[in-house]
């Protein structure tokens, strides 16, 4: 049987993942112009690695015979709508080193499963991986 602090843990975290920014600026409307659609295509990926991360928590824990808790809702993504990526990019790296702190803790809580502390540091090096592409694009902003 499955330890319910583990199953705890992996909830926790799918609540975590599933409030990202990431998920609401792709459900927004930002502002693109045409010289920013390369970066507008990045986050789209993000976003999609996002969801990604959501059916993983979700098959780990119905291996573990639970299900997902409901999905949260970041109230700080209500002013995403019709924003400049440029200025939205900033708080995109916040967040996502946030989660990558998050799946880090949770890594080292559940250690004794190792499925799921596995699953954790997949996401983790995935968040680490988007930071690093986010900072990509800071800079050419900040160059040009």
């Amino acid at each position: 049987m499955p330890d319910p602090g583990v199953i705890d843990e992996i909830d926790r975290l799918y609540g975590l993942e599933s409030a990202a920014l990431i998920l609401r600026l792709s459900e927004s409307a930002a502002y693109i112009k045409p010289q920013d659609t390369r970066d507008a295509m990045t986050l789209d990926h993000m976003a999609a690695d996002q969801r990604e991360h959501l059916q993983w928590i979700a098959d780990l824990l119905d291996t573990l015979d639970a299900t997902p808790g409901p999905r949260r809702v970041n109230t700080l993504s209500a002013d995403l709508h019709y924003n400049r990526i440029e200025t939205l990019v900033p708080r995109l790296v916040d967040d996502e080193r946030q989660l990558q702190s998050h799946c880090e803790q949770i890594a080292r809580l559940v250690i004794g499963e190792p499925r799921a502390a596995d699953l954790c540091s997949r996401i983790a090096a995935r968040h680490r991986g988007h930071v690093d592409q986010l900072e990509q694009i800071i800079a050419a902003y900040s160059s040009a």
